[in-house]
């Protein structure tokens, strides 16, 4: 029976306006902090590696999301940020599926912080894909990020994963297409702020995402936000006491439905 529910749900992904379900299917927020020049959101690094390059406290992070509300789509993240001198050290597990499909993804990465303008961030990933009774795929390629504070309230910000084209590993491929990412940031008072980002995406048509991000209190934030490229809307609820954030969130798709999510996040 989940052989038959999984391989119905990939039909209906294939003919809706959706991604692919899995690790490289989920929706980013790029007002979650990759174009924020003090981010201290370590998922950010997932958008551009430069983006943990400021962060000054140890971070451990855990997410947790029901693609479409299905229990066959559940996707699991772990993170954790160690700072150092002239940036910080990160690195982040996620893993996708059940028992028949899954999709694991190792990424360790490097940001460093170059002035009080500059960071450059280097992230390396290893990810396999084991589909049971048939085959499993290993493939590492590299994703480098740059960000530039233009003006006090402005950040630039660029990213390429997969630039040389993919090593595989185990003499197989799996295809993990290139990927260009360049957006901005902008701080438009105390309490708001607005991102952008555009994705061009190898043998794909570019693609916007927007997002804003309301913070009335120290404690609690708001962000509200469309993807353009997979035709789905977010938002995302975080909550602040002492050490800890809790996130939760809602992603939204027209032919598809909803896929919550929770996460919470510990500096030290």
């Amino acid at each position: 029976m989940p052989n038959l529910l999984f391989i119905f749900c990939l039909f209906i992904f294939c003919f809706s306006s959706a991604q692919i379900p899995g690790i490289t299917g989920r929706i980013l927020d790029p007002s979650s902090g990759a174009y924020f020049k003090e981010s201290t959101d370590p998922f950010a690094g997932m958008l551009n590696p430069a983006a943990n390059a400021r962060i000054k406290k140890r971070i451990f992070a855990f997410s947790s999301e029901k693609r479409y509300g299905l229990r066959l789509f559940n996707l699991l993240s772990a993170s954790v940020v160690v700072p150092v001198s002239s940036g910080s050290w990160s690195g982040q597990l996620d893993y996708f599926g059940f028992s028949k499909y899954a999709e694991m993804q190792l990424g360790i990465s490097y940001a460093r912080f170059l002035g009080e303008r500059a960071d450059i961030g280097l992230r390396f990933n290893l990810s396999q894909v084991s589909i049971a009774n048939f085959s499993s795929k290993i493939a590492f390629y590299p994703q480098l990020g740059f960000r530039y504070v233009i003006h006090k309230n402005l950040l630039f910000g660029f990213s390429v994963s997969n630039p040389t084209g993919l090593i595989a590993l185990q003499n197989d491929r799996q295809f993990q297409p290139l990927i260009l990412r360049m957006g901005f940031g902008y701080i438009l008072s105390e309490v708001t702020y607005v991102a952008a980002e555009i994705i061009k995406e190898e043998k794909s048509i570019p693609g916007l995402v927007c997002a804003i991000r309301y913070k009335p209190l120290p404690s609690f934030s708001m962000r509200l936000g469309v993807n353009t490229v997979s035709g789905q809307s977010f938002i995302n609820v975080v909550m602040q006491k002492n050490k800890w954030q809790y996130v939760t969130g809602l992603v939204w798709h027209q032919e598809l439905g909803f896929s919550p999510s929770v996460g919470s996040y510990c500096s030290f």
